[in-house]
């Protein structure tokens, strides 16, 4: 897994402090999808479960994901392989829409062959900035990682539409990250997503 946290290095994402303000420079640069996937892989590298996998799994790298990034399907094909059949699919959801079952004991440090599938995934998720149909493929990556340190260079306050991103990204991986939300960077997000809208209204 070394192109990928040398790449999360390079970003600052190890550094956890950072994380919300890389995240928010991300929405100003339009490479968010990107941004949280990398974060998102660097704390499962770090801290893995099943349910943070299965998170990756259905927003960032199933084709129909809410953040889906960009990589072709041979890229996809190549991770199937790795990770083999069963419960580590990453065909997440149905043709009806359904999200399919998801065994608790695939993945994760500690679980039932949880060292060799943990070893299985992060060989997938090194797989999303080396394979030449991935993040890769035509510079993706160089422009990815351009346009973000540029955002972060000229900080600028969100646009509502940033804020709503912002807010519909932290409820998206909440149910996935639980109590370690506050790792993504997220948890401003999610607390303006939650709270209350004022009822009074007013005019000049």
């Amino acid at each position: 897994m070394h192109k990928f946290l040398e790449t999360c290095s390079e970003l600052g994402i190890d550094k956890s402090d950072q994380r919300h303000k890389l995240v928010c420079a991300s929405l100003n640069a339009l490479t968010y999808d990107a941004i949280l996937f990398l974060i998102c892989g660097y704390e499962y590298i770090h801290r893995p479960s099943s349910k943070k996998w299965e998170g990756i799994s259905s927003l960032f790298l199933a084709e129909d994901g809410d953040y889906a990034i960009n990589i072709y399907p041979e890229c996809r094909e190549h991770m199937q392989r790795i990770l083999g059949p069963g419960n580590l699919s990453l065909k997440m959801k149905s043709a009806y829409g359904h999200t399919d079952s998801f065994d608790g004991q695939s993945a994760g440090v500690g679980q039932k062959s949880g060292a060799g599938d943990y070893n299985l995934i992060t060989k997938a998720l090194e797989t999303t900035l080396t394979h030449h149909q991935g993040l890769a493929q035509q510079s993706t990556l160089i422009e990815i990682k351009a346009k973000t340190k540029l955002a972060l260079q000229n900080p600028k306050g969100l646009s509502k539409v940033g804020q709503m991103t912002l807010g519909e990204m932290s409820q998206a991986l909440a149910p996935y990250w639980g109590g370690d939300l506050n790792q993504l960077g997220l948890m401003e997000g999610l607390k303006a997503a939650h709270a209350p809208k004022s009822r009074w209204k007013f005019w000049k």
